[in-house]
């Protein structure tokens, strides 16, 4: 049986795939540079899904860290 886990670590995440997946399947990033994701991962609380240690999901929140509702 499979397992889906969710990580706040960043070392964790697979940014080729990431990257591979913004720049030429999104909707919103089509051409992103990989320095710019990699840069916006550096500033921002990312996660990542993974079912047998394989990526299968990812979220990145921004926030300006001043309030918390």
């Amino acid at each position: 049986m499979s397992f889906l886990t969710i990580s706040s670590n960043k070392a964790e995440l697979d940014v080729p795939a990431i990257h591979h997946f913004l720049s030429t399947q999104s909707t919103w990033a089509i051409g992103i540079p990989l320095a710019t994701v990699q840069r916006a991962i550096d500033h921002s609380l990312c996660f990542g899904s993974y079912i047998d240690g394989r990526q299968v999901a990812f979220a990145r929140l921004i926030s300006d860290s001043a309030t918390r509702v």
